[in-house]
């Protein structure tokens, strides 16, 4: 664990796909309990991809960890471009993730341009298919890609105003609940 500049503890991730086998399902979730104990909040970023490919005689572990991540979450976020084929997407993980787990899913719908049309088709379309807890537009903002790029935090700015109530709402509802690990 190491401490980020903006005041978060960080543990990476996987350093690579071969590292799966080696990090098993109850490795995993026995790792979010610890830190569940140690932390108020803990942020885990799963793989996209949460097909049971057990039945199919793949290698245990290939998705199961995020499987079981996403099971045992409490809250979940889905994070997607606001395209066709990008609200496809989420819709996918969203369908796979009511599977496993009946929490609250918060789309965030990322680089968004600032179309009301184009965003009232993205909310309809999901409402439509799913119920989610919130829909939030992110704005392009060049200082967001090239902080990525650099590695670095963006400086605040629209991006980050514009998640500060999709923040709050996580928060609130994280507040009232109590967790039994």
């Amino acid at each position: 664990i190491s401490r980020h500049g903006i005041g978060m503890d960080v543990l990476a991730g996987l350093p690579s796909p071969r590292e799966w086998e080696s990090c098993g399902v109850d490795d995993a979730q026995d790792l979010v309990d610890v830190l569940a104990g140690l932390y108020g909040h803990v942020i885990v970023k799963v793989d996209r991809s949460l097909e049971d490919l057990a039945p199919f005689g793949v290698t245990a572990g290939r998705f199961d960890v995020a499987r079981r991540l996403v099971s045992a979450a409490d809250q979940l976020i889905v994070v997607g471009d606001p395209s066709p084929a990008g609200v496809t997407a989420v819709l996918a993980w969203i369908g796979t993730a009511r599977s496993l787990s009946g929490e609250p899913v918060h789309v965030v719908m990322n680089h968004c341009g600032r179309s009301m049309y184009q965003r009232g088709e993205i909310v309809e379309e999901i409402g439509r298919t799913f119920r989610s807890a919130s829909v939030t537009f992110t704005p392009e903002d060049s200082k967001v890609r090239k902080a990525a790029w650099q590695g670095e935090v963006p400086p605040a700015g629209r991006f980050s105003r514009s998640l500060e109530p999709l923040v709050d709402a996580i928060l609130a509802t994280a507040a009232s609940s109590v967790r039994t690990l």
